[in-house]
């Protein structure tokens, strides 16, 4: 076993320990292993013939190099510095080359919700594990791994608990209709992989987004349930509650704009300025003698 497996094996462990996300393991055991292409020891590199320990430049100019995205490259950035404070704590390295590291500033997110012809066309031909999907993800805005954990047990009436990203768990109100399906589904999961566990998330995503006609994923259905959500008027904080986010801003990224509503409202604003008014009054007439 080498340096990187025992220690990733280590570091794995502590995660979890922790509570983090299976999900969020996996991708951060990703980078790591991109990471590894370049340095085949975690600790230290050789450099024009020299051992030393790897070091601040070599993550920033690892971190730079790549034509990532911000959002791949924040997650990139998170494994290591996840990955180098275990190591400092763990004292397999005297010092954590993460330290200060610059932060990646990731542009606010552009709302795409999946049309609502789009989402009906879709139950309409899918499967009926894949509709039940797709109302679910469509109707409580639910991630793809919410949606692959819901277990009957979590439905109480007109209520769900969502085993919520990060271990944060919430309650969502259900539309009647979609209670009654989930109820009546066997006990266990809702959409069940074996006897005691449940499709992965990426599953359950490629499922849905494979029954979405057109460019439309399974992520453009919570996109979709945000700004309906808006649209019936519950506002952000109310949004930012049923989504699981923990800033508004956050959700912003989520709500659509009505642009008819808006362009109507700044037609009907415009009127006050456009509007007839009355000529001014004549002078007075000044009788002269």
């Amino acid at each position: 076993m080498d340096a990187w497996e025992i220690a990733v094996r280590r570091w794995t462990a502590e995660q979890r320990a922790a509570g983090k996300a299976e999900t969020t393991i996996r991708l951060w055991r990703y980078y790591l292993s991109r990471w590894a292409r370049e340095f085949p020891d975690p600790w230290t590199t050789d450099r024009d013939g020299h051992t030393r320990p790897v070091n601040r430049d070599d993550i920033i100019t690892w971190l730079a190099a790549p034509a990532w995205s911000p959002s791949t490259r924040k997650s990139a950035r998170s494994a290591l510095v996840s990955f180098y404070t275990w190591g400092r704590a763990a004292r397999a390295i005297r010092r954590n080359p993460c330290r200060k590291l610059p932060k990646v500033r990731v542009p606010r997110g552009h709302p795409r919700p999946a049309p609502d012809h789009v989402i009906r066309e879709a139950m309409a031909r899918a499967t009926d594990r894949v509709r039940l999907m797709i109302m679910v993800a469509a109707f409580l805005g639910l991630r793809r791994a919410e949606v692959s954990r819901v277990h009957t047990q979590d439905l109480d009436g007109l209520t769900l608990f969502v085993h919520g990203k990060g271990g944060v768990k919430r309650t969502v109100p259900v539309p009647r209709s979609l209670a009654v399906l989930i109820a009546g589904r066997p006990p266990g999961y809702l959409f069940p992989s074996g006897e005691h566990s449940h499709l992965t998330p990426g599953y359950v995503g490629k499922l849905m987004s494979r029954a979405i006609p057109g460019r439309w994923t399974a992520h453009t259905l919570r996109h979709a349930a945000a700004t309906a959500w808006a649209e019936a008027g519950l506002d952000m904080d109310e949004l930012a509650e049923l989504l699981g986010h923990r800033s508004t801003e956050t959700t912003r990224g989520y709500k659509q704009i009505n642009r008819v509503k808006v362009a109507n409202g700044v037609e009907r604003a415009s009127r006050r300025l456009t509007t007839s008014v009355p000529p001014p009054a004549p002078p007075p007439v000044v009788a002269t003698g």
